[in-house]
């Protein structure tokens, strides 16, 4: 897959889910959320974005955009 959209395997990794909500609950759970974090969102999204919110610590800021 990475080979087919021409992105090299020492810069990206591709991972299968079952789903979107899969998926964004696995970005949501790795990603290093720290103070200066700030996860933005649309008002029109997949309903497990908003998932999201739940897992930046408290000194995170969560923006609601559009």
């Amino acid at each position: 897959v990475l080979e087919f959209i021409n992105a090299p395997a020492k810069d990206y990794s591709c991972i299968f889910t079952s789903g979107a909500t899969a998926a964004l609950k696995l970005l949501g759970e790795a990603f290093p959320w720290c103070s200066d974090s700030c996860f933005m969102y649309t008002m029109e999204n997949h309903n497990s974005v908003l998932g999201i919110r739940e897992y930046p610590t408290c000194a995170c800021h969560c923006l609601l955009i559009g």
